[in-house]
């Protein structure tokens, strides 16, 4: 089962008052809570690659959405601990948007820029062109 590493880098400027989190979803479930302290930060999600009738799908329990939908959440939100945790928004990695060529990697490594147009953290789907695929 491969292992997706979401490198998020240029993330917003940490704010004295507020402390946000980053944190990857398992179904509602959040993990890998990390505070928005560093200018960038990691996160992994493990996935399987199965092969069906219309190419490659992906499985497993960080794998959310449809077929040829399939993606992997990064959720932001308030409080360190993941019962504490309140969402106040969240990002899609697209996995049907992994090059062909990295399928068959231990490690496939998306890095995205941290930051929305709006300066909070990245939301909505992380568009393709803002996607740095590579082999781990």
């Amino acid at each position: 089962m491969p292992d997706l590493v979401v490198q998020i880098h240029d993330l917003p400027a940490p704010d004295p008052e507020v402390a946000v989190y980053g944190a990857v979803q398992i179904r509602k479930i959040v993990e890998q809570v990390t505070a928005l302290t560093e200018p960038e930060m990691e996160l992994r999600a493990s996935f399987e690659v199965v092969d069906g009738d219309g190419g490659a799908d992906f499985r497993g329990p960080y794998v959310q959405g449809r077929r040829g939908e399939r993606f992997v959440y990064i959720s932001w939100g308030f409080g360190s601990e993941p019962d504490d945790f309140h969402m106040f928004r969240r990002a899609k990695v697209m996995l049907d948007e992994i090059p062909a060529g990295l399928l068959d990697a231990a490690v496939v490594v998306a890095a995205i820029a941290g930051t929305s147009a709006d300066g909070g953290p990245v939301c909505a789907r992380v568009r393709p062109e803002h996607v740095d695929w590579t082999r781990g």
